[in-house]
């Protein structure tokens, strides 16, 4: 009988080879025997994602799957221990963000947004603008400028000439 890591990688070679519905079946029967096993829970969760944001058009509903997989890794006690969780989460958010705008739902997007700051997961740039865009939208300017200026200060970005004009920030 195979070891749990040695399934495990399995199920992550064929994952790598784009084999997704056998490592998909892999991943579920590892969760069936281990609920909480980090490793399946994240990359069921990365897999997930992968055929959301393949999907056309793209279902919030599927992407937020994905993302409350990888969430559940994140929020085991050895989480911090392997990086690419909270990236991922990271990555995951910011496409739910991405999906919910797609769909008209500015508010859910921010929330993803929100979310990915509050757990202090990197934002990408264009991230960061539009999570600065839409707090200034609903009035929350301080934390709007946090935003702004911490773009500036990273360097150059897209639009970053236009960022000093919408919140009244003095020129570099």
């Amino acid at each position: 009988m195979a070891s749990l890591s040695e399934v495990l990688s399995t199920a992550v070679a064929h994952h790598g080879a784009g084999r997704l519905d056998e490592a998909e079946a892999i991943y579920a029967a590892i969760l069936e025997q281990v609920p909480d096993q980090i490793d399946a829970l994240h990359l069921m969760g990365v897999l997930t994602l992968q055929r959301a944001m393949a999907a056309v058009p793209i279902d919030p509903a599927r992407v937020a799957a994905g993302v409350k997989l990888i969430r559940c890794a994140h929020a085991q006690p050895d989480a911090a221990a392997i990086p690419d969780i909270a990236a991922n989460l990271g990555r995951g958010l910011s496409a739910l963000a991405r999906a919910h705008a797609m769909a008209g739902a500015r508010t859910r997007a921010l929330e993803a947004l929100l979310e990915a700051h509050e757990l202090d997961l990197p934002l990408t740039p264009a991230d960061r603008l539009t999570l600065a865009d839409n707090l200034s939208l609903v009035q929350a300017v301080t934390e709007a400028e946090g935003h702004y200026r911490a773009l500036l200060a990273a360097g150059p970005a897209a639009r970053a000439e236009e960022l000093p004009a919408r919140v009244a920030l003095p020129s570099c």
